[in-house]
């Protein structure tokens, strides 16, 4: 609650600065900025010089998914082949890393790893890979969990969303046909409740505003400014979806 309390608190002081041109970043979030950014340069240099194949990319960031991670490749590439994936991995203790560096090579011009040094969460990974997508100039650019939470069916439903016009599209768990399964019930209480507290805090009328599976515009993506985002899991998804609006 104390994180969303302080994501309020940001998400005003971010249409302020918005309607004003003012640059609403403090020092500490300045330095917070050069922080990130130079990590996910320095991620993106790993991959600097592969090749895009598609105009659309998913990134999958990981951490210990080394059961899951070949089920939710396979499944992309069964039902949407016409994508490039970006597999980031956060030095999984599990072989999650060397099990993606393996399925690359059967596949090197459209299924990429990105192994970090630094470990700073969900947040840190999916922004290093937003960062090597745009450098790569994806016209669309989505994230989805590693672990079979999110159905890689849908992927293709997103794309054509934002080819049809859409500027971001949200697979949402909380909409006519969204799915929630495998879920204990005290993890989906906390969703739940987080939604519609931030709903309701944040005025937004996005159901599921904490959803991590996301495609967007790549213009999008260039006008907001996705460096520094200060939050994690949860809230920074909200941010991220916030900047987008």
């Amino acid at each position: 609650v104390r994180s969303l309390q302080r994501l309020t608190r940001r998400a005003s002081s971010i249409a302020e600065s918005t309607a004003s041109g003012a640059d609403w970043m403090s020092a500490a979030n300045r330095d917070s900025a050069h922080a990130v950014s130079d990590l996910a340069k320095d991620a993106s240099e790993q991959l600097r010089n592969t090749p895009r194949v598609a105009d659309t990319l998913v990134i999958l960031p990981t951490y210990n998914e080394a059961e899951n991670i070949e089920m939710v490749v396979g499944r992309i590439y069964d039902s949407f082949d016409d994508v490039d994936i970006l597999i980031v991995d956060d030095r999984s203790q599990d072989g999650t890393g060397g099990i993606a560096d393996k399925m690359s090579l059967t596949n090197p011009d459209q299924l990429h790893v990105m192994h970090r040094i630094s470990r700073d969460g969900l947040g840190g990974a999916i922004i290093a890979g937003l960062s090597w997508g745009l450098g790569r100039e994806y016209s669309v650019i989505a994230h989805m969990d590693a672990d079979g939470g999110h159905a890689p069916e849908q992927l293709l439903r997103l794309r054509e969303a934002i080819t049809g016009g859409a500027d971001v599209v949200i697979g949402s768990r909380y909409v006519t046909g969204g799915v929630v399964r495998n879920w204990s019930w005290r993890r989906l209480t906390i969703s739940r409740v987080a939604n519609t507290y931030s709903r309701l805090a944040l005025g937004v009328k996005i159901r599921d505003v904490t959803s991590g599976y996301k495609a967007y515009r790549r213009e999008v993506l260039e006008k907001i400014e996705f460096l520094p985002v200060g939050t994690n899991g949860y809230s920074f998804q909200i941010e991220m979806t916030l900047r987008a609006l």
